[in-house]
């Protein structure tokens, strides 16, 4: 059993191909979707959802794997005047939670 973080980019085109695919199997049910983000109207859009949070370059975004699969994400923004980070849209593969 491996299990790794990772820095992940929305920016960048791979890793948005692989995170627009995982989301997307993620948030087919809509309970799911609004859980993470009320403000997310149903059906998932992968392009508003990157819209919405990820221009703002003090947001970084984790990837949790298993075996290179991922298997939940993390963003924190990072809030330079206070010095405080603030986690949120963070969310594990159904099939992995509570393990």
């Amino acid at each position: 059993m491996s299990i790794s973080i990772e820095k992940v980019s929305y920016k960048n085109s791979k890793d948005c191909r692989i995170l627009e695919a995982a989301l997307n199997n993620w948030f087919k049910n809509p309970k799911e979707l609004n859980f993470i983000d009320p403000r997310m109207s149903y059906p998932f859009n992968f392009k508003k959802w990157v819209l919405l949070y990820y221009n703002n370059p003090d947001i970084k975004s984790f990837a949790c794997k298993y075996n290179n699969w991922i298997i939940g994400i993390s963003n924190i923004k990072f809030i330079q005047k206070t010095k405080r980070a603030h986690a949120f849209h963070i969310f594990v593969d159904q099939e992995y939670r509570e393990k």
